[in-house]
């Protein structure tokens, strides 16, 4: 129980999160001013304007995480009231 109320663990931590965060502003900052392209690429202005394609992999993959959502809950569920634990992506129908 030594992390419980350290102040000065606490404190550390955010010195360390803030030099994190300004080191990645700093980064992509200075990233940002180098002109890789100074044309606009077919390849960039294609992924720039998304089509109905990217809606289709935006809602299967939604539907993907959900139900690994939903095994996990009746995985978890059934590690509690049995403490024996099933396959947790095995499809009940």
């Amino acid at each position: 129980m030594a992390g419980i109320n350290d102040i000065d663990t606490l404190k550390l931590s955010l010195i360390n999160l803030r030099v994190i965060i300004a080191l990645s502003l700093a980064t992509s900052f200075i990233f940002l001013l180098i002109p890789i392209f100074r044309d606009e690429i077919s390849e960039i202005l294609e992924r720039t304007a998304p089509d109905v394609r990217d809606i289709f992999i935006a809602l299967a993959t939604f539907v993907i995480i959900k139900f690994l959502q939903l095994q996990m809950l009746k995985y978890i569920n059934s590690m509690k009231k049995n403490g024996l634990p099933e396959w947790p992506l095995l499809l009940h129908f």
